[in-house]
């Protein structure tokens, strides 16, 4: 008999229903809807470069190694890479090593470059 009030007991407390917490109100991830097709078609891709008289000076070193022509020590640049840079730039400079000769192409300068004998490491090497 005592069991069969304990067990008792246990069903009437086990099958009520528990009443659910109050839900707590959350900010949204975003207060901007975005539009239900995300999609976007752009048709105009171009990059429309603002031309810099101080820019101007770059080139002269189209088909040049910026090891050469000392590219990263040269202004605008030098002192918008450090600033961009802060206390990575020691890490790029000693990455840019090894480059291949500076293109330019529509006033847009290109260039890369990895560290020496690491280059194949350096472009496996994922993003972060």
């Amino acid at each position: 008999m005592k069991y069969g009030l304990i067990l008792l007991a246990s069903l009437a407390v086990a099958c009520q229903t528990r009443q659910q917490p109050e839900a707590e109100a959350h900010a949204p991830d975003s207060l901007v809807m975005t539009p239900t097709d995300t999609m976007i078609t752009i048709t105009d891709t171009a990059v429309v470069p603002a031309l810099v008289e101080s820019w101007k000076a770059f080139e002269q070193y189209n088909g040049k190694y910026a090891a050469d022509v000392k590219l990263l020590e040269k202004q605008p640049l030098k002192e918008r890479l450090r600033a961009m840079l802060g206390a990575e730039d020691k890490d790029f400079t000693s990455r840019y090593g090894t480059t291949p000769p500076i293109e330019i192409d529509n006033f847009i300068l290109f260039n890369e470059g990895c560290k020496p004998h690491n280059c194949s490491v350096e472009k496996k090497r994922p993003s972060r």
